[in-house]
């Protein structure tokens, strides 16, 4: 039987977890940036209280995006008549994070340039060249469930799904809906926060393997996929008395207890008033959420224009940075003609390069049309590039 995230949530394991995290964070050595460009972490496919299955605030969801390292959020709000995602939904700077409004919607994240509110499309095609067509960007979303998608003109797709990986772990899912097992769990979240939402992380191979056919066909940018919500948790609320509720992360009654059987109840009430929730444990808090995995743009600088315009280049990577810190992670192409940079189309000179750097050594694999073709290890890499193809470099770390 394969392994299952349950199993990775030992103590031991998780405090190894822990101090390797910790030896990553002091073997770090960065060298500036050699691109001109200003790189910037973004977290796409965010939820807030907009969309029916989170209760976010945006204070909060802005403080865990500045503790996470993240200075752009494009949330996806799942649309509604109540509300206009585009004109109502988060826009602009705020305490150093800029916000852009989006939707999750028909299979895609979108982010239009105008208003979609009562507008109707009858196909996913439809729909693409509706919001590409004023300069929107849209991308495929829960690649796992559209694999034969071939849509024209889109910007990209997501190579990696927080919540796609998370429904793969059959027994930490049941787990978490008994909130007695989970409960069971949470001085392990509660101790490891960060490492118990990295127990879930698998190679993304089906996601890459479509992404490296797809951008044989044309240009796609990839990008990763949060699906934060903070939804997977429970909360324990004062009601009277010794009376309690427990509630799920929505903040929905699941059953009534007396908290005088709860150890440490009468402390967690000091402070407090009846109503109030006097305890709460998320597996997905919004922090850890968004530390997790993270888009870095390589940007002219931080603006909602210079996000888009990124996008449709294509220059950008991913990274896991729940594991180490890819801040100054570079790779571009070297040639007579200059430095192209990542995402870019060019025509091959005969001193054509692929050159690297990683602020931690790693091993370098590079594929050529979804087929590998050249691994090395180190902090760098020089690579004679003298084929053409559709290249992409992933780097590991033991």
């Amino acid at each position: 039987m394969a392994e299952d995230a349950v199993d990775r949530l030992q103590s031991l394991r998780l405090q190894a977890v822990r101090q390797a995290r910790t030896d990553f964070a002091s073997q770090r050595k960065s060298i500036p940036r050699s691109d001109g460009y200003q790189q910037h972490r973004a977290n796409l496919h965010v939820h807030s209280h907009f969309s029916h299955d989170s209760r976010g605030q945006l204070p909060d969801i802005v403080a865990a995006a500045k503790q996470a390292g993240t200075s752009v959020l494009m949330f996806t709000e799942h649309p509604a008549e109540h509300y206009d995602f585009f004109k109502d939904g988060q826009r602009g700077l705020q305490d150093g994070v800029l916000l852009i409004p989006g939707a999750e919607q028909s299979g895609f994240l979108i982010y239009p340039t105008f208003s979609l509110q009562g507008i109707t499309t009858k196909t996913p095609q439809e729909l693409a060249d509706l919001v590409r067509g004023r300069d929107g960007q849209i991308f495929v979303s829960h690649l796992e469930e559209r694999m034969d998608w071939q849509i024209a003109g889109i910007s990209g797709t997501e190579i990696y799904n927080t919540h796609a990986d998370f429904k793969e772990e059959k027994n930490l899912v049941a787990t978490l809906k008994n909130p007695f097992k989970l409960f069971q769990l949470s001085a392990m979240i509660q101790k490891y926060p960060q490492e118990c939402i990295g127990a879930i992380q698998n190679y993304p191979a089906d996601y890459l393997r479509r992404f490296d056919q797809l951008c044989q066909t044309a240009p796609h940018t990839g990008v990763v996929a949060n699906d934060a919500h903070q939804n997977v948790g429970f909360g324990v609320r004062w009601i009277a008395d010794n009376q309690g509720r427990l509630e799920d992360a929505l903040g929905e009654k699941l059953l009534d207890i007396d908290l005088s059987l709860i150890p440490d109840s009468e402390q967690m009430r000091q402070g407090r008033k009846p109503g109030d929730l006097i305890y709460s444990l998320y597996l997905d808090r919004y922090e850890y959420s968004l530390r997790h995995v993270g888009t870095h743009l390589l940007l002219t600088e931080l603006s909602e224009v210079a996000v888009r315009e990124c996008l449709d280049a294509g220059r950008c990577f991913v990274a896991f940075d729940w594991l180490a810190d890819s801040q100054d992670f570079q790779l571009q192409l070297q040639s007579a003609a200059g430095m192209t940079p990542m995402g870019s189309r060019t025509k091959l000179t005969d001193n054509s390069r692929l050159q690297g750097h990683s602020p931690l050594p790693c091993r370098w694999k590079v594929l050529r049309n979804g087929t590998l073709f050249h691994e090395a290890a180190g902090a760098q890499l020089d690579l004679p590039i003298e084929l053409p193809g559709v290249y992409r470099c992933e780097t590991w770390l033991h």
